[in-house]
């Protein structure tokens, strides 16, 4: 009804009866909340480009894509986690296949995750399906690549905002 993405993407999920993110293709980072089931949905792109942080206490489930406004909402003080610190300054590589982040207690969606929330249990129930090595290998060979890039390309330029390009390195 309207030119905005997120409708399309609203649709997409109020229709995909298992919730599936496979079927997207570009760089996102949101969640849905869906009533009927009393569930959230949250969903990071399979290059983890945008990110997305999840809290939980006894009183509290923040979701965000900062870490510095979970700290603000609980008001609780910063616990550094050693190990993540200790495997930073070790390797100099922030590790995108461990959930874990600089804080205790504050983790992160990995690249290519779909989570379901069940607000009754408050329970976590995980999907790794939309990763870059499954879209790949389930749609593209290297054969393909020039084209695969191309197409990528031309979604990524349209927009209902006007478009900005920035370029480093």
């Amino acid at each position: 009804e309207t030119s905005c993405d997120t409708e399309v993407l609203l649709s997409h999920l109020e229709q995909t009866k298992e919730k599936s993110t496979l079927d997207l293709n570009g760089m996102w980072a949101f969640g849905f909340y869906r009533d009927r089931d009393n569930q959230i949905f949250i969903s990071r792109d399979r290059f983890g480009k945008k990110p997305l942080y999840y809290f939980s206490d006894e009183n509290n489930l923040i979701i965000s894509s900062e870490i510095k406004s979970i700290f603000h909402l609980t008001g609780k003080k910063r616990i550094l986690n050693k190990d993540h610190l200790i495997f930073f300054l070790h390797t100099n590589y922030w590790n995108n296949e461990d959930k874990t982040t600089l804080y205790e207690g504050v983790y992160k969606v990995l690249p290519g995750e779909d989570i379901t929330i069940d607000l009754e249990s408050l329970s976590l129930k995980s999907h790794y399906e939309n990763t870059l090595e499954n879209y790949f290998s389930n749609n593209h060979n290297l054969d393909d690549l020039d084209k695969v890039i191309s197409d990528a390309v031309k979604k990524r330029l349209i927009a209902d905002v006007p478009i900005g390009l920035f370029l480093s390195g």
